[in-house]
C-alpha cells in the first residue's frame, strides 16, 4: 500500500471507476431506487405472476437479464446509476443493479431492501488512488429467512456477513459512489456536492468521511482533510482506508511516530483479510521464502477455507519443490472449492492449473504473479 497522499485510499460500495471525460455529471436524484412510470409498468409482469414470493423474485431477475423478453442488462464496473437511468441504459455495476431490483420489486409489491455484505472487499488502482470496493445485494424477508439476490459476477454465493440497511444509508452509499466517480474523473465540485448530500443522509458513515477527507486534501484544505479522516477513524476504529490515509497524512507532515501507529494498526487489520494473506504469500514466494508463504496461507485457510486461490498457491509451492502428487491434490482441492463460483471463474482457474502443470519446476521468484480473486 502506498504511503503517500497521492495514492489515497477511497472506499465505495460497488466498483467505482472514473467515467469517460466527455460524460456530463448526472444530476443528483431524490431517491436512487424510485420507480419511474416505465419501471412500474414493466414490473407488473412479476406482480401478475402466479406463484409465491420466491417465484416472483425469480421472474424479476429474469426480466432484468433476459435479452429477448427482458432488459438484457449488462454488468459493468461503471457507471453507478439510479434505477430510472439504469432502466434506460441497461448497464451498470452491482449497486446500480440493486437500485433497479429494489425499484422493480417494490413496484411488484415485493418488500425488497438493501443488504450490505460485510465480508467481501477488493482493492484496485483508479485515477491516482487505491479504491476499496465492498458489496451490496438485494434482500427480501421470507418466512424462512432473508432471501438475497446477488448481482456480482464470478463470485461465490456464500457470504457470511449480511446486514440489512436503511433506505437512507443505501441512498448515502449511492451518493458516496457518485462522489467517488466524480473525484476520480477530476470533477471536484461535483464530488463535493455528492459527498455533502451523502453526509446529510448518514453522518455516521465512516466511508463517506474518509472519502470526503481525500477530496478536501485534493482541494488543498489540509485541516479539513485531517478532521474528516479523524472522524472516519473515530466512527470505525477498524476501518482500514482511514488508517492508511492517516498514516500517509502524518508521514507527509513529518510526524513519523503518529504515522507508525496507524501503519501498525492497518497491518493488523489487513492480516485479518484472507485475500491479503494470499498476496503476502505470493510476495514471500517471490523472495524465495516459501516457509513464510506457507504460514500466510495456513492463516488464510483458517479464516476462510473455501477460497480456491489458497490451494492454487499451495500447489505452486509443492510444484516448485518437485512434489507433483501433493501439488495435484491441492489443485484438485482448488477445483472443488471453485464449484461455488461461476463457470467463468472455474475456467480461468483450470487454465492457471494447466499452465502450471505444463511448466517445469521454476525458482520461487518466477512464481510470484498475483492471484486473481475473481
Amino acid at each position: 500500500m502506498s504511503r503517500t497522499l497521492l495514492a489515497a485510499v477511497l472506499a465505495v460500495v460497488g466498483a467505482a471507476a472514473a467515467p469517460l471525460a466527455s460524460a456530463a455529471p448526472p444530476a443528483l436524484p431524490a431517491s436512487p431506487f424510485a420507480a419511474s412510470p416505465e419501471i412500474e409498468v414493466f414490473s407488473r409482469r412479476a406482480r401478475l405472476h402466479v406463484g409465491d414470493t420466491r417465484a416472483r423474485i425469480g421472474v424479476l431477475v429474469d426480466l432484468i437479464f433476459d435479452e429477448k423478453y427482458g432488459l438484457g442488462f449488462t454488468y459493468q464496473r461503471s457507471p453507478t446509476l439510479d434505477a430510472a437511468r439504469a432502466f434506460e441504459r441497461r448497464e451498470g455495476n452491482c449497486l446500480t443493479l440493486v437500485n433497479l431490483f429494489v425499484a422493480m420489486a417494490r413496484s411488484a409489491d415485493i418488500p425488497a431492501e438493501f443488504v450490505q455484505v460485510t465480508d467481501y472487499e477488493v482493492f484496485y488502482r483508479e485515477g491516482g488512488a487505491i479504491v476499496r470496493s465492498t458489496h451490496v445485494v438485494g434482500g427480501v424477508r421470507l418466512a424462512t429467512g432473508m432471501l438475497t439476490v446477488d448481482f456480482l459476477p464470478d463470485r461465490p454465493k456464500r457470504y457470511r456477513g449480511l446486514r440489512p440497511i436503511s433506505d437512507d444509508r443505501a441512498t448515502a452509499y449511492f451518493h458516496n459512489a457518485l462522489a467517488t466517480e466524480a473525484m476520480l474523473a477530476g470533477d471536484l465540485d461535483g464530488a463535493a456536492a455528492a459527498f455533502e448530500r451523502a453526509l446529510e443522509l448518514d453522518p455516521g458513515y465512516a466511508e463517506i468521511w474518509n472519502n470526503y477527507g481525500v477530496l478536501l486534501k485534493r482541494r488543498g484544505d489540509l485541516d479539513g482533510a485531517l478532521d474528516a479522516l479523524e472522524r472516519s477513524h473515530a466512527l470505525d476504529r477498524r476501518f482500514l482506508p482511514a488508517m492508511e490515509n492517516l498514516a500517509s497524512f502524518h508521514r507527509a507532515l513529518g510526524e513519523p511516530r503518529r504515522a507508525e501507529r496507524f501503519e501498525k494498526k492497518a497491518l493488523e487489520e489487513r492480516t485479518r483479510n484472507p485475500f491479503f494473506l494470499v498476496q503476502l504469500a505470493l510476495q514471500e514466494m517471490a523472495r524465495g521464502e516459501t516457509e513464510a508463504a506457507e504460514g500466510h496461507l495456513k492463516r488464510a485457510r483458517r479464516i476462510d477455507p473455501g477460497i480456491p486461490e489458497i490451494y492454487l498457491v499451495q500447489g505452486r509451492i509443492q510444484l516448485a519443490r518437485g512434489e507433483r502428487e501433493k501439488a495435484d491434490r491441492l489443485f484438485e482441492e482448488a477445483r472443488a472449492k471453485s464449484a461455488a463460483f461461476s463457470e467463468t471463474f472455474q475456467s480461468r482457474l483450470q487454465s492457471k492449473i494447466d499452465r502450471l502443470i505444463g511448466e517445469e519446476p521454476a525458482e520461487p521468484r518466477a512464481l510470484g504473479e498475483g492471484a486473481e480473486n475473481g
